[in-house]
């Protein structure tokens, strides 16, 4: 199953979710494009396959490559011509890691966007979790002045 749609800066998205089945992200594109107006040139490919947990391999003969290639003709549309981008679970990789990719010259708006908003998020967690044990430390030391040590 997938879901997909091309954003205003014109780069395509697939997520693939649950049972991936043939050459579903070639299905997922063309699905976008078909009802995507007007067809302008897609910048970037963007396929996040993290939430598949099954894979049949029906349907994924040569032919319907070639028939893709120039399905994808049809739009006006040249993959070759599109950057691509590796996405990354940030929870997975080190900081030197994230820092080649923030760095990197292939880096994309959108990965820097996710890297960003996971920043966010742990770092609220983070700022919770201090405030609990910032209580937790004035307790005790409450506590231990109440017992006399």
């Amino acid at each position: 199953m997938y879901q997909s749609y091309i954003s205003d800066d014109n780069i395509l998205f697939v997520r693939h979710y649950g049972t991936f089945v043939g050459a579903e992200t070639l299905t997922a594109i063309l699905h976008a494009l078909e009802s995507h107006v007007p067809n302008a040139r897609l910048k970037g490919l963007y396929v996040d396959f993290r939430d598949v947990n099954d894979v049949s391999l029906d349907d994924t003969d040569g032919a319907f490559g070639d028939y893709f290639r120039r399905r994808l003709a049809s739009y006006g549309q040249d993959f070759r011509s599109m950057s691509t981008a590796k996405s990354h679970n940030p929870e997975d990789l080190t900081l030197e890691e994230i820092d080649d990719i923030i760095h990197s010259e292939h880096v994309i708006a959108a990965q820097l966007n996710i890297f960003a908003a996971h920043a966010s998020h742990k770092t609220a967690e983070l700022k919770q979790q201090i405030t609990a044990l910032d209580e937790i430390s004035k307790r005790v030391e409450a506590r231990l002045k109440e017992l006399g040590s």
